[in-house]
């Protein structure tokens, strides 16, 4: 995954990678409770090599540091993560206007709203 998202994302692009990435970048930040996740190293240093080589941020630990946002909640609501992020390049955290969670009632994880200014290269 890293080398395809590497090869398409070459160095004049300012990418913006958003999804359920089933890991979390800080697992000591970015979890409730030590149960849920038991992830593989190799899973938080594949995100991290992504955020690096492309120079990405998760905008919404930029814009909300003292907020976990986590974006799943286990049956109990004594687990939860933030495994749903967009990563944004450093380029564009200027140009970010809002970065949200919303609730949903349909599953057991949230939805994260981006808006961002348009601006011509």
């Amino acid at each position: 995954f890293l080398q395809a998202i590497c090869v398409l994302t070459t160095s004049d692009r300012k990418p913006i990678i958003c999804g359920d990435y089933n890991a979390v970048i800080d697992p000591y930040r970015g979890r409730k409770s030590n149960a849920y996740l038991r992830q593989r190293a190799s899973d938080i240093c594949s995100l991290q090599d992504i955020m690096s080589i492309l120079n990405m941020m998760d905008i919404y630990q930029k814009r909300h540091p003292e907020t976990p946002g986590y974006t799943w909640m286990g049956a109990s609501t004594q687990t939860a993560a933030r495994l749903d992020m967009f990563l944004v390049s450093r380029h564009l955290v200027s140009q970010v206007r809002s970065i949200s969670i919303l609730p949903s009632a349909l599953s057991d994880h949230f939805g994260v709203s981006m808006q961002i200014n348009r601006q011509n290269d």
